[in-house]
């Protein structure tokens, strides 16, 4: 079955800084959690350039980062600074505190960034940041690019649950392949 939402209702405007909420567990006729499984929230942020999200922390999320318009800086006490653009994601695994930063500059063009927020498989692990190259993934196929990860799978940044990622480009025609085992199936498009 699919469960279609509409735009969120849940948008936070802070001046040069929207956040649109999109809950998947508010599409179940009677939501009891507002994430479904291991998948908490997808965000969908637009940053102003020449704006600073000043340093925050975030605990118990493993946040993965995609940038598919503009740039945006971050910058933490571990990993330091770097970009996170239309060719590189990064992926936070907070643990039990993690402290950042984002920015965009005032010469960059304006951020658009989708963060899918995911639960551990257990609280306060051990904080850490990775961030790489996003592969070029081959028109109407799903693909889970990467390293090595549990059971001989790629994955692009291993995190620390059961939820599987999937990287998609749909082609001028064709569509892109659902898998064979029956489960849920989450598309930001």
């Amino acid at each position: 079955m699919l469960l279609k939402g509409e735009r969120t209702f849940v948008v936070r405007d802070r001046g040069g800084f929207v956040a649109h909420l999109n809950m998947p567990g508010w599409l179940k006729p009677k939501p009891t959690d507002h994430g479904r499984g291991s998948l908490a929230m997808v965000v969908e942020s637009i940053l102003d350039p020449g704006r600073l999200i000043a340093m925050h922390e975030h605990r118990n999320d493993e946040i993965i980062s995609w940038v598919p318009e503009g740039v945006m800086r971050h910058d933490d006490k571990a990993a330091g600074r770097f970009v996170v653009d239309r060719d590189h994601l990064m992926v936070m695994n907070a643990g039990k505190s993690f402290w950042h930063s984002e920015e965009t500059l005032a010469s960059d063009p304006p951020l658009r960034m989708l963060q899918i927020l995911i639960r551990p498989y257990a609280v306060d692990l051990e904080p850490k940041i990775q961030h790489g190259p996003m592969p070029a993934a081959a028109a109407n196929a799903l693909a889970t690019p990467g390293r090595a990860g549990r059971r001989g799978r790629a994955v692009l940044c291993p995190q620390r649950n059961r939820l599987l990622r999937h990287a998609a480009r749909r082609g001028r025609t064709g569509g892109i392949p659902a898998e064979t085992k029956p489960r849920p199936l989450f598309l930001c498009l």
